[in-house]
């Protein structure tokens, strides 16, 4: 027997993935956040420290750098995912709500996957400064 979807179930159903993108983006804004400070304060831990000329053993700097530079690139990629998912959503919801005849909430889903990109990229040049420690320190 189909599933069949009746119009005040689907407008329900879109309204729950309009709230749901908006948790997600807060949720994202969180991790990126905390994510982001973790590496600047390992970073600046270590620049301190060769600064400093304090390392003498450089394998623990190659270990943290390849952990960090291998979290980034997962990050790159969730980000990419996330990105995806916000302007499929987006799209979702606009389709939806106009098919049931109705002026879809305001959604700002090329903002949010334009904001997950942005971030994407203080990723990479995290890694990359990742590297940059790792090769020459």
């Amino acid at each position: 027997m189909p599933d069949i979807v009746h119009p005040p179930d689907e407008r329900k159903l879109l309204d729950e993935l309009h709230s749901y993108c908006r948790h997600t983006i807060q949720l994202w804004v969180q991790w990126f956040t905390f994510f982001l400070t973790v590496n600047y304060l390992a970073l600046g831990w270590f620049a301190g420290k060769i600064s400093e000329q304090q390392i003498l053993n450089r394998r623990p700097l190659d270990y943290v750098a390849a952990l960090f530079v291998a979290q980034n690139a997962l990050g790159i990629g969730t980000c990419c995912v996330a990105a995806f998912w916000f302007v499929k959503n987006g799209r979702a919801l606009k389709l939806g709500y106009g098919k049931l005849g109705l002026k879809p909430p305001e959604f700002a889903h090329k903002l949010y996957a334009t904001t997950v990109i942005v971030g994407a990229l203080a990723m990479v040049l995290v890694a990359g400064c990742w590297l940059v420690f790792a090769l020459r320190a």
